[in-house]
């Protein structure tokens, strides 16, 4: 098992990613470079970027993000606060994989590479929401094509320990996966008003990633955090609540540059 044989596997003849030596790199590459330590799962355009949102953004200048998936086949399961010892045990007896890699710190990388890709990014977000409510218990932030993962075969800087490739099998057919569990939120769609469709929308949002959710709904971010502390009065949430939702939406943001948490906080009337 190598490092090349797990790429073979996850990605086509032709097709690039992003490989990088730390998880904020947006750079495609043809292969991985001395010190790359990280991988985005899914192949990326390496020719454009279709949707550029700030200034240093172009339409030629091709980077890691969601809408530049152009193959939306692979998924990362990981699981951060569950002992070592039991995670191989938990992810296999409920799903087949087709890797696993150690990320030389705390957990198991996980990917589930299919034989079929999904043709859009709406498809590929819901068989991942799927995914995780068959395992609940893991990280629920690696829904989106465009994550990051652990490149195996290369030694991690900050432990000194091999990111090690433990198990490399085969694409898997959705035929062979189990059903997953029903969605809680499978009823007829509510109203604006009513509290289940307001919790849907914030859950769509970090699902999505908050910078994923203002480009699908054309929002800026102090729009973003005005409309999460709308939908948290609506929802009854107390001062505190909101400020825990808006420092989890902060938190996640690609590009704070030129944009505080104290402007998070008033754009969503969260008094500190």
């Amino acid at each position: 098992m190598t490092k090349e044989n797990f790429l073979d596997l996850l990605f086509d003849k032709g097709q690039v990613t992003c490989f990088a030596p730390d998880a904020k790199s947006t750079t495609i590459k043809a292969a991985p470079e001395l010190g790359d330590v990280f991988f985005s799962i899914n192949a990326l355009d390496p020719e454009r970027d279709h949707n550029p949102t700030e200034p240093y953004h172009a339409p030629d200048k091709p980077r890691r993000a969601d809408h530049n998936v152009t193959c939306f086949r692979n998924f990362l399961i990981e699981l951060d606060n569950m002992p070592i010892k039991e995670q191989i045990e938990y992810v296999t007896s409920k799903v087949p994989v087709s890797a696993i890699t150690f990320s030389g710190n705390k957990s198991y990388h996980f990917i589930i590479s299919l034989m079929t890709p999904f043709k859009t990014l709406e498809e590929y977000q819901k068989f991942a929401r799927g995914l995780h409510r068959l395992l609940p218990k893991a990280d629920q932030s690696t829904k989106n094509p465009s994550r990051l993962s652990r490149l195996p075969g290369v030694v991690r800087p900050d432990t000194k320990l091999l990111q090690e490739l433990v198990y490399l099998g085969n694409r898997i057919s959705t035929k062979d996966l189990p059903e997953f569990p029903a969605s809680p939120h499978t009823t007829e769609r509510p109203k604006s008003t009513n509290v289940l469709y307001v919790t849907q929308q914030l859950l769509e949002m970090f699902d999505m990633g908050p910078d994923n959710f203002m480009q699908a709904k054309s929002m800026g971010r102090n729009q973003l955090f005005f409309w999460i502390g709308k939908r948290a009065s609506e929802l009854g949430h107390t001062r505190e609540e909101k400020r825990k939702l808006v420092d989890r939406a902060y938190s996640r943001l690609e590009n704070k540059k030129n944009f505080p948490i104290t402007e998070a906080y008033s754009a969503a009337r969260v008094k500190t």
